[in-house]
């Protein structure tokens, strides 16, 4: 009679009371750890560019002119770029206002659109158009073109002495400009900030055919 007892055996060990029913798909669920939901990432449509420090681009290299040109008085300074990122105020001009011309500040507040400048006006007298809105309100720091440059014409960085004495990166994008279709370029980030500007008249850039000043003049 060994068979009865080898059965007897084996369900004995089967039927062990100590782990109720689905006591290891508990255990299981509450040791589980919550993943956070992965969303597809979505790219930076205007990524912040990366500037290297060994970039110099052959295109910026030689004399600029960055003139203040809708401004009645005029001011006008030239800039030379040179091949391993030196940078210095060759000369400046100016007939009252305050130079060099190369200065950025930070925009805290701006003109509500319809209190900017009008653009074009309807027969009847009213705003058909509205200029950019214009800043209402700067700050107390301002930072002045220093001595460094790098970078290439899609981000041009360069180092400025700033009015609070600190050092920063202005970073500024030329590519409308040396394509013609614009006047000034755009001032991406001042040490990785927004909001920063000319803070004066609205400036002009053009690249100097030579590294003389009498072949470089807005007028």
């Amino acid at each position: 009679m060994r068979l009865p007892l080898i059965l007897l055996l084996i369900v004995a060990g089967c039927s062990d009371d100590t782990a109720a029913p689905g006591a290891f798909w508990e255990t299981a669920e509450a040791n589980e750890v919550a993943l956070p939901s992965q969303e597809p990432s979505q790219p930076d449509p205007d990524p912040p560019p990366v500037v290297s420090a060994d970039a110099h681009a052959e295109s910026l290299v030689g004399l600029w002119m960055v003139d203040q040109p809708y401004h009645a008085l005029y001011e006008v300074t030239w800039y030379s770029f040179g091949p391993d990122g030196e940078l210095a105020e060759v000369a400046s001009e100016t007939y009252g206002h305050e130079v060099p011309t190369g200065t950025v500040g930070r925009c805290l507040t701006w003109s509500p659109q319809d209190e900017g400048h009008c653009a074009d006006f309807t027969n009847t007298g009213e705003c058909a158009e509205y200029d950019d809105p214009y800043c209402t309100a700067w700050s107390d720091v301002s930072c002045t073109f220093a001595d460094r440059w790098s970078g290439t014409v899609a981000d041009l960085s360069i180092r400025a002495t700033c009015s609070d004495g600190t050092i920063r990166t202005v970073v500024l994008d030329l590519r409308e400009v040396v394509a013609g279709v614009a006047d000034a370029p755009v001032v991406r980030s001042v040490d990785g900030e927004q909001d920063w500007h000319h803070n004066a008249w609205d400036w002009r850039w053009l690249k100097c055919p030579s590294n003389d000043i009498d072949d470089c003049r807005g007028f």
